[in-house]
């Protein structure tokens, strides 16, 4: 071959290599459809975008699939930096997938799986954080634990947990020491209720002082209270029955009850303080004082005329001055 042939040969040779630089060039560099169908997409004209994939060949086509999938990666995290709303992204991952109908999208369900649980753990975070705000940790903890539980790179509620943790904690403990003290102060349990004192005191309680002075009250009232409410109810079944034997002896039982109960400080913050009141004016007509009055005056309530009406006005007095409840569980 000589050296005529051979430029020949290198010649035509380098007409195809530019020629096929250039097809390239024109399918892929300067592809007019899969450019057009971007900017389309990348400005919301749906119509053109379609338009445009319509025309594309298999090769095209592929590669655009391959960008709306991308395109639904970007959505989800403009959703996540809140960029875009829970209804727009919704809609633009709709948009985005029907562009390519009935080819389904690989990443769509995915997408919108994952903005489905973001919107989920935004509305649990925002009621987590309306409790934060109103001071109601406990709530409030359990909801940003929530939020972790759908998302557990949500930021905001994993430093809100570890801020709570430690108040929850302590008021957990609160709650269940408050709460063995209102079940032990229901039957006057004076041992249980000095337990859950102990415990509260512990937690620096911040009302334990005040808990403490009605506590010491009620102690030192609550044998003289209990012994008039237990006469009243001892003596109820036999004036019931019409027959209670000796009223001077019934009646005399109270005249050192009533001494005694008349004595007693009165603490209006206290369930007992409250009880002797509401008692002393039991109705409005200060059935007590009356009732004092029966029990201290020095008629004969056996005289064999005068005794059944006498019955009467004390079964009266009685029934009324038991409709007050008494504050404590008794057996």
């Amino acid at each position: 071959m000589n050296k005529t042939s051979t430029k020949k040969i290198m010649l035509i040779i380098a007409i195809v290599v530019v020629v096929v630089l250039a097809v390239i060039a024109a399918v892929f560099l300067l592809n007019p459809r899969l450019k057009k169908a971007k900017e389309a997409y990348i400005n919301n004209d749906w119509a053109l975008c379609r338009q445009q994939i319509v025309k594309m060949n298999s090769s095209e086509h592929a590669k655009i699939v391959e960008y709306l999938n991308e395109q639904l990666s970007v959505i989800v995290a403009s959703f996540n930096k809140g960029t875009m709303t829970y209804d727009e992204s919704l809609l633009a991952l709709y948009n985005t997938s029907d562009l390519v109908k009935p080819i389904v999208l690989s990443n769509y369900q995915s997408s919108l799986n994952q903005i489905e649980d973001l919107q989920s753990s935004k509305l649990s975070f925002k009621t987590a954080k309306e409790y934060d705000d109103a001071g109601d940790s406990i709530t409030a903890y359990e909801e940003y634990k929530k939020v972790i539980s759908i998302d557990e790179n949500y930021a905001e509620a994993t430093q809100r947990i570890a801020v709570l943790e430690k108040e929850v904690e302590w008021q957990l403990a609160v709650d269940a020491a408050t709460k063995s003290f209102d079940e032990a102060y229901k039957r006057f349990d004076v041992d249980a209720i000095e337990d859950a004192l102990s415990k509260l005191e512990a937690l620096e309680y911040n009302n334990i002082s005040d808990l403490r002075k009605v506590f010491e009250y009620d102690k030192s009232v609550y044998p003289t209270v209990l012994a008039f409410y237990q006469a009243l109810k001892d003596v109820k079944p036999k004036l019931d029955s019409g027959n209670p034997g000796s009223l001077n002896s019934m009646v005399s039982q109270f005249r050192p009850l009533c001494k005694d109960l008349e004595a007693l400080q009165v603490n209006p913050n206290s369930k007992v303080g409250s009880y002797i009141n509401q008692m002393r004016y039991v109705g409005n007509n200060q059935f007590y004082y009356l009732f004092r009055g029966f029990v201290n005056s020095d008629t004969d309530y056996d005289y064999y005329l005068t005794h059944n009406g006498y019955v009467v006005i004390m079964k009266k007095y009685v029934d009324t001055l038991l409709t007050t409840e008494f504050p404590f569980e008794i057996e």
